[in-house]
């Protein structure tokens, strides 16, 4: 039976339940930070039992460490988000302790893949997964990123960018220094450029752009070390290094021209 997610309260109480693994959190704080409702995160760990099937462990908190029980328990919340498969029979458990009150809304294929245990399942339409009242297919996981996010990390992009041009000059002491700080800068870069790719592909391509976007990058960032190591075997390391360097500068031109189309995007 489809269930309700009407909320008696303007202002639900909300829990985003956590693990240890970073990908599911993004999606379920982004969520939240979407519904711009107030929320607590409740950070779990979980034990041996975990690793059981969810059809074993059903609407529990047996896969949950001892210590982070302590962390749940009444007033119950009006919500629960979370992600992932370890995490559905913890939700499933909290709406029991409510005595049915508290609204799950679960994303990820694994842990929603019975959507009537649900109020609602957000779930990537790569998947494949069949239609169910209570699922919602979406074309990339949800993110907590934004414009202004993006904006940001553009800015960090230009600083590391000026900040290796100023290591050109300085000796290796000075620039094994600096090195650090450029790689703090140049870790937002990706956030840029997974958001980009919706911006620059018609609706009904992008689950296909993404899926060419991420097999690239991955392939490249595999391949690459080996090609480069060869050639610099075949014709010397500074004479690879300057071939990495005119590879590079080579998608500079190439993403003037795709400025065009993200200024034609509405903002």
């Amino acid at each position: 039976m489809q269930r309700s997610l009407a909320l008696g309260s303007t202002n639900p109480k909300v829990w985003v339940v956590t693990e240890d693994r970073p990908g599911n959190n993004t999606q379920s704080i982004g969520l939240a930070e979407a519904l711009v409702w107030p929320f607590e995160v409740k950070r779990l760990q979980f034990n041996v039992l975990a690793r059981l099937p969810n059809r074993v462990l059903g609407a529990s908190w047996l896969g949950v460490r001892a210590a982070s029980r302590t962390t749940l328990g009444p007033p119950w919340p009006d919500v629960v988000i979370a992600t992932g498969r370890r995490l559905a029979p913890v939700a499933r458990w909290i709406r029991g302790q409510s005595q049915g009150r508290t609204r799950l809304i679960h994303l990820g294929r694994k842990g929603g893949h019975v959507p009537e245990r649900f109020d609602l399942v957000v779930a990537c339409a790569h998947f494949g997964l069949p239609d169910h009242p209570n699922r919602l297919e979406i074309t990339i996981p949800v993110n907590p990123i934004t414009r202004e996010r993006l904006a940001q990390a553009a800015l960090w992009r230009r600083i590391a960018v000026s900040i290796l041009l100023a290591l050109l000059p300085l000796p290796l002491e000075a620039a094994l220094i600096l090195l650090p700080v450029v790689g703090v800068a140049l870790n937002g870069t990706s956030s840029v450029l997974y958001g980009s790719v919706p911006d620059l592909v018609e609706p009904a391509w992008r689950q296909r752009a993404f899926s060419i976007f991420y097999t690239g990058t991955i392939g490249a960032g595999a391949v690459s070390p080996a090609i480069y190591g060869l050639l610099g075997d075949a014709v010397g390391v500074p004479t690879a290094l300057l071939i990495v360097a005119a590879v590079v500068l080579v998608t500079l031109p190439i993403t003037l021209m795709l400025r065009p189309v993200l200024v034609a995007r509405p903002s």
